[in-house]
């Protein structure tokens, strides 16, 4: 298992179903939002990627190191982006009346 990219094993899994769940969220609530704009396609990786940046993902991308062998290091628990931030959606749902989709894109 060493042989394959750290990332493959367990980093992209992560981001194709954090960019699933935000495209099935725009789906589902008929937003006017065409995700196949090349335009769009740049902004949701960036926004991936900012993101995914943050210090309360480290342990996420730490974790395919030890997913793959290279170390035998136990990690802390770390949140899955995608529940952070379909709960984050929530909350600002709650406060707010425009959907936090629609500023994004």
């Amino acid at each position: 298992q060493k042989n394959k990219n750290l990332l493959d094993v367990y980093g992209f899994r992560i981001w194709i179903n954090f960019v699933r769940t935000f495209n099935d969220r725009v789906m589902l609530l008929n937003y006017n939002i065409n995700l196949h704009l090349r335009n769009n396609i740049i902004k949701l990786q960036s926004l991936m990627h900012i993101q995914l940046s943050s210090p309360r993902f480290h342990n996420l991308f730490k974790y395919a190191w030890i997913k793959n062998g290279y170390i035998e290091k136990r990690l802390p628990h770390f949140e899955n982006p995608v529940d952070v931030f379909v709960s984050l959606e929530r909350i600002f749902k709650k406060y707010h009346s425009a959907p936090y989709v629609m500023h994004l894109l």
